[in-house]
């Protein structure tokens, strides 16, 4: 899996595409215990580091996937996950910031230790996703659900 990252920075389409499958794996579930044993986690966090929007977006996604899964939610803390989540984060496009405030409302309402979310840095850009004019509204539901379980 590590090998891919390499191959995954040559083209912004092939970084897509892997990203997107990595979203695959974590919508599965049973293979997400293999994904993360395997280096998954670090992979998806380089993608993260992309200047492509279209790679940021498709990263985000595969991040919510896993944040859906609370087996996972040791594994997206211990392997930076979160911080490249927050990251992320700080764009100020309406889809990125959409996948990013759903990850951490459902890894919030699936009871990850709220030190970790605190400890991340997101609450500045949940609240920032929340206060901002024209924000998607999916967006701003999901960052004031996760600032609530946060609570």
């Amino acid at each position: 899996m590590i090998d891919c990252i390499g191959v995954a920075g040559v083209d912004a389409s092939i970084s897509r595409e892997v990203a997107h499958t990595c979203a695959a794996i974590g919508a599965q579930k049973s293979g997400v215990p293999l994904f993360l044993a395997e280096g998954g986690l670090e992979l998806l966090n380089n993608l993260a580091k992309s200047k492509n929007i279209g790679v940021q977006i498709e990263t985000a996604a595969a991040l919510c996937e896993f944040a859906r899964v609370a087996d996972a939610h040791r594994a997206l803390h211990k392997g930076g996950s979160l911080a490249a989540l927050v990251g992320l984060a700080r764009s100020r496009n309406a889809e990125l910031q959409r996948h990013v405030a759903i990850a951490f409302a459902e890894m919030a309402e699936r009871r990850i230790a709220k030190t970790w979310i605190v400890q991340c840095g997101i609450l500045p850009h949940l609240f920032s996703i929340i206060r901002v004019p024209g924000a998607h509204p999916e967006a701003v539901y999901m960052a004031a659900k996760a600032l609530v379980y946060v609570r």
